[in-house]
């Protein structure tokens, strides 16, 4: 696994980060050799209005919030299980969730979605475990957070590069953590 730490200015679009973005778009780039004719099947689970539509590429995108323009208007764990259940396979996986419960609640409850006690815990797990099934063997999950934890091993990923993007000039702030995962089984037995 390779790691990089860079110092840049966090923003809250990971397209609007110039270091971010040209990691989002080498990926596609890596991902689109050799398949020049297929298109790279993209997954946004929490768009927000942020994902860019690039060419060469399908995007679903699903955000809770209907007021964003997405595909589809679903909590992240149902649209996972969804995903599953309609067989979607993707290329790449955007996973750029609430890093903290205090954006999580910001973000939902001020759409009138009350958090369950569950979700405040263990709050992405159905929902990586049902869309980590639509990831096609040799695609790429990109999480961004505050950690660098990933989908893991048993879902079926390997850690190819962690991103550890420092606040510029502004000393006492958080990090970001960008992980790039790998999946690694070769079918869906395998999981």
């Amino acid at each position: 696994m390779k790691n990089y730490f860079l110092v840049t200015t966090i923003t809250a679009n990971p397209f609007d980060n110039k270091h971010i973005k040209k990691i989002i778009l080498n990926t596609i780039g890596q991902l689109q050799k050799g398949r020049e004719h297929l298109k790279v099947r993209i997954c946004d689970p929490f768009s927000n209005k942020q994902t860019k539509r690039i060419q060469g590429t399908s995007l679903i995108t699903n955000d809770l919030n209907p007021k964003f323009n997405a595909t589809y208007n679903l909590e992240f764990n149902d649209f996972g299980e969804f995903a599953k259940d309609q067989n979607f396979e993707f290329d790449l996986i955007l996973f750029d969730p609430p890093y903290s419960l205090s954006q999580l609640k910001r973000q939902y409850e001020g759409i009138g979605q009350l958090l369950p006690q569950w979700q405040c815990r263990r709050m992405w797990t159905r929902g990586k475990d049902a869309l980590a099934k639509c990831v096609r063997p040799g695609g790429i999950v990109i999480s961004l957070g505050w950690n660098s934890q990933g989908w893991g091993k048993h879902r079926g990923f390997e850690k190819v590069a962690l991103y550890n993007f420092e606040q510029s000039g502004r000393e006492g702030q958080y990090n970001i953590q960008l992980v790039i995962e790998k999946k690694i089984q070769h079918s869906i037995t395998d999981y």
